[in-house]
């Protein structure tokens, strides 16, 4: 194979691999704006009925959400988490990753 195929071959394969990418994080993208709301109404829910798992899987939908997750989601989770991982230690680790998202530092 001479050095301009190559060339070509190796560009083709990479910008493939380039628009494939792009086309993921548009559909996650996409996928997480459409499913905000829902989530945090099921989070809200969840906290009413101090379900610890459903706290947990919403929670986590709602704080990782960088498309509209704003920073009064997230204090309003750590608010409700921090209440809780007293007396259910599975919220432990919820509350570690919701208090580093909001003050952008490990616990102490």
């Amino acid at each position: 194979m001479d050095t301009i195929t190559f060339i070509a071959t190796y560009f083709s394969i990479s910008v493939a691999f380039a628009i494939f990418v792009l086309v993921l994080l548009i559909r996650r993208h996409r996928k997480q704006k459409a499913r905000f709301e829902n989530d945090w109404l099921l989070f809200q829910d969840a906290v009413k009925k101090d379900n610890t798992e459903q706290i947990i899987f919403y929670g986590s939908k709602v704080i990782w959400n960088r498309q509209k997750a704003e920073p009064k989601h997230r204090e309003f989770v750590l608010v409700e988490v921090s209440k809780r991982k007293d007396s259910d230690p599975k919220l432990t680790p919820f509350w570690k990753d919701a208090f580093y998202l909001v003050n952008g530092k490990e616990p102490d």
